[in-house]
């Protein structure tokens, strides 16, 4: 099996390989996946919690970044085998301002500049802060005897698996419940994110680069979505912003605060390409949509004259 990079970074399932039991996306065993899970519901508690105290975002997803080495810290204490980097990125890619990243982008492509500016400096300093949290974190451990390795995860094996669609699907469904979407939004929602990986993963295969194959998957997602935006009076934003997840790039974004300039590059115009997907979907759709729209003759108020 070819080995593909995907593009975001959301909890999907990893395919089984020979020899091995199935594992994440990201090749966390159990353990691992556990406590992601557990971290990520206290993380989800605590974040609000502290934005409504009047903390800064800066300083909210530092105290993330420290919880996320403790957790791994806590971790391979009891396992010496486990990957501190996976629990590590695991706990935190909720965290991720992949959303913030692409909207602020979007709005620049749309020319709102003002909110592009606000929402790309969001999500520049979330990550920043989560970034120094964990080297905070790491430099606390390394003072006190504990040797952990924190870095990005490598390539993923993607194919469209039935666990991985189920995955992708599951992501869109928790994201639009969290954003208390109708049942007709979460449906047509999970239908899209796995349809968009789909393609994504078949373009990969006929030879598209990554970033046509995110332009691909995002204009097919926005189209689908304006149509059923329309027949189910649903704005279009509520079914792309859960379906778009699996193609967001988060851990992209990531390495390139660890690796540098190669790797912010890369996550700039693999957000330019889904945010320009997304823009052009829903476009070229809603003029479709109005060039083929069948209006029915007014009726004369006039009185008739015999």
């Amino acid at each position: 099996m070819p080995r593909r990079a995907i593009p975001g970074g959301c909890g999907c399932w990893h395919p089984a390989g020979p020899g091995r039991p199935g594992r994440f996306v990201f090749g966390a065993d159990l353990v691992i996946t556990l406590s992601a899970c557990a971290v990520n519901i206290v993380l989800a508690w605590m974040h609000p919690g502290l934005t409504r105290r009047g903390w800064p975002l800066f300083f909210v997803q530092l105290l993330a970044g420290v919880v996320a080495v403790a957790v791994a810290a806590t971790v391979a204490e009891f396992h010496p085998h486990t990957d501190t980097s996976l629990t590590v990125t695991s706990a935190i890619v909720l965290l991720l301002p992949g959303v913030a990243f692409i909207g602020g982008v979007k709005d620049a492509i749309s020319g709102w500049y003002l909110t592009a500016v606000a929402r790309l400096a969001e999500a520049v300093i979330s990550i920043a802060g989560l970034i120094i949290g964990i080297q905070f974190a790491l430099a606390a451990a390394d003072h006190v005897g504990l040797e952990l390795d924190v870095k990005p995860p490598g390539a993923i094996d993607l194919a469209p698996t039935v666990t991985m669609l189920i995955a992708a699907g599951s992501i869109a469904l928790l994201s639009g419940i969290v954003s208390s979407n109708s049942p007709k939004t979460l449906a047509a929602s999970m239908v899209l994110s796995a349809a968009g990986l789909t393609i994504y993963t078949r373009a990969l295969d006929i030879n598209f680069g990554s970033y046509w194959a995110t332009t691909v998957a995002a204009v097919t997602i926005a189209a689908f979505a304006t149509v059923i935006g329309r027949l189910a009076r649903t704005p279009t934003l509520a079914i792309t912003t859960p379906a778009m997840l699996p193609l967001l790039p988060g851990i992209t974004l990531y390495e390139g605060m660890f690796d540098g300039g190669g790797r912010i590059q890369s996550a700039v115009i693999l957000a330019l390409a889904l945010a320009a997907g997304l823009t052009a979907g829903e476009y070229l759709t809603t003029t479709a949509l109005r060039s083929i729209r069948i209006t029915r003759p007014r009726r004369s108020n006039e009185p008739r004259s015999w």
